[in-house]
């Protein structure tokens, strides 16, 4: 295996913990009487979530060339396109699914999606590095 091909096995995986990990983040949050303020909170604590993880991995793959201007490119991206996936895609796509078999596939599709969208920001990252 090439370098390259590590390093997008590498994130394509890490972007899927992150998605998880996002997802138990904004599920560890104190209850919110306010269901407006719930919603708001929780999606600001996933997308930080999902954003400092992929500000790690640019980091981190950058190496040499990092630029902080490089890592902010690259976290603001993943969050965008997670944010977008998850407010835009994800809330028509919920009323399709009505059983197990559908939450299954629905799933797997946000976990590649979310997985290929750290791939795409680290991609952008190095073009901007």
């Amino acid at each position: 295996m090439s370098k390259g091909e590590i390093q997008f096995i590498v994130s394509f995986v890490l972007g899927m913990a992150f998605f998880w990990l996002s997802g138990k983040a904004t599920g560890s949050l104190p209850a919110i009487n306010n269901p407006t303020l719930a919603l708001v909170v929780g999606i600001i604590a996933s997308a930080l979530v999902y954003g400092l993880g992929m500000a790690i991995l640019a980091a981190i793959t950058l190496g040499a060339k990092r630029s902080l201007k490089a890592i902010l490119v690259a976290a603001v991206i993943a969050m965008v396109l997670a944010e977008l996936t998850a407010q835009v895609l994800l809330r028509p796509l919920a009323g399709f699914v009505h059983n197990n078999t559908g939450l299954a596939v629905l799933m797997f599709v946000l976990y590649l999606l979310f997985g290929l969208y750290y791939v795409v920001a680290g991609l952008i990252a190095r073009r901007v590095a």
